[in-house]
């Protein structure tokens, strides 16, 4: 689930759940809040963001990878309105995730959604 303001210069909030995080042994819940820009088109908008957050990972084995994680992401992507409030949506983003078994985590995520303008 994603909330976004701004017309211009704004900022968005994340969180989400995965399952199988690493493994199918780890769960975890992610939340990232962003500082976001995009370009006040009327049909098409595209926008890049950048943000700080958390990924608490937890679950069976590897120890070294349960706990509250620090977390960077940075990407960008289009928004295109289609009629009246509804909207669609097309991501790519890279996260940094730190002490993921003494090392860093980085992930790609490509993302398609729908989107609710009000």
């Amino acid at each position: 689930m994603r909330f976004s303001h701004g017309r211009v210069v704004g900022s968005e909030h994340t969180l989400a759940y995965s399952p199988n995080f690493i493994s199918s042994q780890h769960s975890a819940i992610i939340y990232n809040s962003n500082f976001m820009v995009q370009a006040p088109l009327p049909v098409v908008r595209p926008y890049a963001t950048a943000g700080l957050g958390f990924v608490y990972v937890r679950g069976n084995g590897l120890q070294a990878v349960t706990g509250a994680k620090f977390a960077v992401n940075y990407g960008g992507g289009v928004k295109v309105k289609l009629t009246g409030p509804l909207g669609a949506q097309l991501d790519a983003r890279g996260y940094t995730v730190r002490s993921i078994d003494a090392q860093a985590l980085h992930v790609l995520e490509v993302s398609v959604g729908l989107v609710f303008s009000f």
